[in-house]
């Protein structure tokens, strides 16, 4: 009987499928990967969260936990200055 691979269970519990992206979409993430050279591992998981990788195929291809990957996207936003909008306030129904 098989198992599933601790690092499965982990994906699973956080709500990622093991593998969401094709084939083709992951050789060319590699291929960009490679082509970027000697950056830092939050450089090339910013970059895949940018073109639409989930944070659990970042961490497969990057040989790292999703947990890792939401704190380099976390910190790039936090840097760039991006927020979540802030929901409107409702407004009073005393207009009439």
């Amino acid at each position: 009987m098989a198992t599933k691979s601790n690092q499965t269970r982990e994906d699973e519990a956080q709500g990622f499928a093991p593998t969401r992206s094709s084939m083709q979409e992951r050789i060319a993430a590699f291929a960009m990967l490679d082509a970027m050279g000697d950056v830092s591992l939050a450089q090339k998981t910013v970059r895949l969260s940018i073109i639409g990788f989930t944070a659990g195929d970042i961490a497969t291809m990057l040989q790292t936990t999703p947990t890792t990957v939401y704190q380099y996207v976390y910190e790039a936003k936090k840097r760039a200055g991006i927020r979540k909008p802030k929901p409107k306030a409702k407004q009073a129904a005393s207009d009439s």
